[in-house]
C-alpha cells in the first residue's frame, strides 16, 4: 500500500483531524493543552500552505511548530521532518532541549556543532526536526548541497522561521537573512512555511512576504491582537545623567547587603546590546522589565517588555527610560524653531496610513457562538483588512475599546499619553477577543488564554504606584582634580615605586572579595572594584602628597563613594606608610635649593614655589596674540584732534 502524501493545496483539514483529536496528540506528547491559535496555524500547515503567524508573547507559540509533525505521524506520512530556522543559537538550543526531554530526534546544527558525520545523520532521517541558523542554511554551501537532495527535501514536512521580524531588521547587518527565501527554489517540493513572531505590524508583513517569496494566494494570515495586558507600562524621563545609571539604583537601594532579601527577578535592556534575550527568549518569572533608553523600532521595545510575566497569574511591570531629547515637550520645541519651510516638509513626510497586503486574514471567531462542547472542527472565517491609520496627538483613554495604530518610530510614541495612557501595541490586522480562552477549553476555558487585567495599568492611570521605581538625584558639585605631574622613567625605576605598586595590588585582591563575587573576581579580576587607570592616578598623586584623607581619595580618583568611605581609611595609611608626608625642615630645604638656583630668594613666591613642588597647577599663559590684543585695550593709544 502507497504511504499517503501530505494533503493537496488549500485541502479542509478537517476530513483528516478534528480539534479534539489534535489537542489529544498534543497533549500525550507535551503534557500542554494547545491553544486555539496553535490550532488554526497548524490546520493551515498541514493543509500545504504558507503562514505567517502573530500571537502574543508568552502564548507558546513554540508549541505550535511541532503539532503538524505529531499530525503527520499519525497519519503515517511520507513527510514527517521539520526544519526550524532560529535567528540566535541559545534560542536554537532551548528548542532542542523542549523536544528532547518530549522524547524526540532533534539536532542543533550550528558552526560549533557542524561536521560531516552530522550530515550524513540528518541524510539517512535519524533525527525529526534540525534546528538550525541562517548563517548554516544559506552561507554553508555543504548545508545547502544537503537539504536539496531529493532524499532529504521528500521528507520535509514544514520549514519554521522563528523569531520572523528578524527576517527585514536583521538583514541590513546580516545578509544571510536577506536570502532565506531562496530556499523555496533551492530545496525541491512545494514545502509549507510557518513564520511565526509577536511583532508583525502591518507596514512590515509585505517585506517579510517579498523577502521569503510568499505568494498572497498561498499565504494564510493567523494575527492576533499582541497586547499584554497583565504588564503595566510606564515612561520615565531621566533625572540623572544617561551614562551615569543613577536612575536604576532603586533596583538595589542603600543598605542592600548579601543577608538582605532578594529583589524581585528583573532584566534590564541597553542600546548598546543588540537584539539577544528579546528575540524570543523564554525566562520565567520576570517580575520587572526596563529598556534603558529608545531603541530603533517600535516592535523591539515591546519584544524586551514581552519577556515578563511569562507564567499562568503572573503579572509584571515595564518601564521605558528616555532622555529628555526625546520626549514630545523638546520636540515640539525645536520644530517650533524650524524654519516654517521645514516644518511643512516634515508634515509631507510623515504617512498618513499602512498598506496592508492584500493576503487573506484569519482572526478567531466569537466565543458567544459556541453553545456546548463539540468534536467537529471550528472553522475559522475570513474577514477583509482594513487600513491602519496613525493615531492623532490626542489622548487616547485607556477605556477606549477602538483598535488604535503605532507609527513606525517610537521617537513619536515616547510621549506617555499616547504609549502608555492608549497601552498602544504593534498593530496587527485582525484583533482577537477577550472570549478566546473559551475557544481552546470550550466550557471552562484555557487559563493561558485568559485576558488578564490588572488594577495598575499604566503610569497615567495610577501614577502612585510607579513612584516605587523613581528616583531623587542631586546634581552633585563640580570639583576640579588636582594637577599632578607625570612620574619620569627615573621614579618608575625606582624600588620605593615597585613596592608600593605591588602593595596597593596586593590591598586590592585582599579587598576585591568584600565588594565582588567570586565569579566577578574570577571573569574580570579586580578592575570593577580599582581599576588600572584608578590605581595609576592614586600612585601619582601618593607622589605629589595629594592623599592624605577619604575625602581627597573621593576627589582625586572618582572612586565609588561608599566603598572608599569604608575601605579609604586602610587605603589612606598604606599611602602614607610607604610615602608619608615631607616634614617642614624638609620643605625648607627645598625652597633653598631652589632659591640657589635662581639667584635670589626674593623672587621666590609661594604660588611659584608651590607650583614648583607639584601642589598646584600652574597658570596657562594666554597666546601672545590675545595679550597683545588685552593690553591695546587696557592702554588705548591717545586721541588724536583733527588739524584745521
Amino acid at each position: 500500500m502507497p504511504t499517503p502524501s501530505m494533503p493537496c493545496k488549500l485541502q479542509d483539514v478537517s476530513a483528516y483531524f478534528t480539534n479534539d483529536e489534535i489537542r489529544d496528540l498534543v497533549y500525550k506528547a507535551f503534557q500542554v493543552w494547545p491553544c486555539y491559535y496553535q490550532l488554526q496555524a497548524m490546520k493551515a500547515i498541514f493543509s500545504g500552505k504558507d503562514v505567517i503567524g502573530c500571537a502574543p508573547t508568552g502564548a507558546s507559540k513554540t508549541l505550535s511548530f511541532w503539532i503538524a509533525m505529531l499530525m503527520a505521524k499519525k497519519a503515517k506520512l511520507t513527510q514527517q521532518k521539520v526544519l526550524v530556522i532560529s535567528p540566535l543559537n541559545l534560542l536554537a538550543k532551548q528548542n532542542v532541549d523542549i523536544l528532547l526531554q518530549a522524547g524526540f530526534q532533534a539536532l542543533l546544527l550550528t558552526g560549533e556543532t557542524f561536521s560531516a558525520k552530522l550530515l550524513g545523520q540528518i541524510e539517512s532521517g535519524k533525527y525529526d526536526v534540525c534546528v538550525t541558523n541562517p548563517e548554516m542554511l544559506v552561507g554553508k554551501k555543504a548545508v545547502q548541497e544537503t537539504f536539496q537532495k531529493p532524499r532529504i527535501a521528500n521528507k520535509l514536512l514544514e520549514v519554521v522561521l522563528n523569531e520572523g521580524h528578524t527576517v527585514d531588521q536583521w538583514a541590513d547587518f546580516c545578509l544571510n537573512y536577506k536570502h532565506i527565501g531562496d530556499i523555496h527554489y533551492t530545496i525541491p517540493g512545494d514545502i509549507p512555511f510557518y513564520v511565526a513572531s509577536a511583532t508583525l505590524p502591518p507596514n512590515l508583513l509585505p517585506d517579510v512576504q517579498d523577502i521569503l517569496n510568499l505568494q498572497d494566494e498561498l499565504t494564510e494570515l493567523i494575527l492576533y491582537l499582541n497586547d499584554r495586558p497583565d504588564i503595566n507600562l510606564a515612561v520615565q524621563t531621566l533625572v540623572a545623567p544617561a551614562k551615569s545609571y543613577h536612575d536604576l539604583d532603586f533596583l538595589f537601594p542603600d543598605g542592600f547587603t548579601e543577608d538582605s532579601p532578594l529583589p524581585p527577578k528583573f532584566l534590564i535592556f541597553f542600546d548598546n546590546t543588540k537584539e539577544t534575550i528579546d528575540a524570543g527568549m523564554d525566562i520565567p518569572n520576570i517580575k520587572f522589565i526596563g529598556q534603558y533608553g529608545v531603541t530603533a523600532t517600535l516592535p523591539t521595545i515591546f519584544q524586551c517588555f514581552g519577556r515578563a510575566a511569562h507564567g499562568l497569574g503572573i503579572c509584571a511591570d515595564a518601564v521605558l527610560w528616555v532622555e529628555k531629547k526625546d520626549t514630545t515637550e523638546v520636540r515640539d520645541k525645536k520644530i517650533q524653531r524650524q524654519p516654517t519651510a521645514a516644518i511643512t516638509f516634515l508634515a509631507l513626510t510623515v504617512p498618513t496610513t499602512f498598506a496592508p497586503p492584500s493576503t487573506t486574514v484569519t482572526t478567531a471567531p466569537s466565543a458567544s457562538a459556541i453553545t456546548a462542547p463539540s468534536t467537529s472542527a471550528i472553522t475559522a472565517p475570513s474577514i477583509s483588512a482594513t487600513a491602519a491609520t496613525i493615531p492623532s496627538t490626542s489622548a487616547t483613554t485607556p477605556s477606549s475599546t477602538s483598535a488604535t495604530a503605532v507609527p513606525s518610530a517610537p521617537s513619536t510614541t515616547v510621549n506617555a499619553t499616547h504609549l502608555v495612557a492608549s497601552k498602544l501595541k504593534p498593530k496587527t490586522l485582525a484583533v482577537a477577543s477577550k472570549s478566546n480562552h473559551l475557544l481552546c477549553k470550550p466550557g471552562e476555558g484555557c487559563e493561558r488564554c485568559k485576558a488578564v487585567d490588572t488594577q495598575e495599568c499604566c503610569d497615567i492611570c495610577n501614577p502612585e504606584y510607579f513612584e516605587k521605581y523613581s528616583v531623587t538625584y542631586v546634581k552633585p558639585k563640580v570639583t576640579r582634580q588636582a594637577y599632578v605631574k607625570k612620574l619620569t622613567d627615573e621614579v618608575k625605576a625606582t624600588q620605593e615605586f615597585k613596592d608600593l605598586q605591588r602593595a596597593i595590588f596586593s590591598w586590592c585582591q585582599d579587598n576585591a572579595p568584600k565588594k565582588l563575587s567570586p565569579y566577578m573576581i574570577a571573569s574580570i579580576r579586580a578592575q570593577s572594584f580599582l581599576s588600572e587607570p584608578m590605581i595609576n592616578r592614586i600612585i601619582k598623586c601618593a607622589y605629589a602628597r595629594k592623599l592624605t584623607g577619604v575625602d581627597q581619595l573621593i576627589k582625586e580618583t572618582n572612586w565609588h563613594c561608599d566603598w572608599a568611605q569604608e575601605l579609604g581609611p586602610s587605603l589612606i595609611d598604606l599611602l602614607l606608610k610607604h610615602l608619608p608626608l615631607d616634614d617642614p625642615e624638609d620643605l625648607d630645604e627645598l625652597k633653598d635649593e631652589l632659591s640657589a638656583t635662581i639667584g635670589d630668594p626674593n623672587l621666590i613666591s609661594l604660588e611659584f614655589f608651590l607650583q614648583s613642588i607639584g601642589y598646584i597647577q600652574p597658570k596657562k599663559q594666554a597666546p601672545k596674540w590675545k595679550r597683545k590684543l588685552v593690553s591695546t585695550k587696557s592702554n588705548p593709544p591717545p586721541k588724536t584732534t583733527a588739524r584745521c
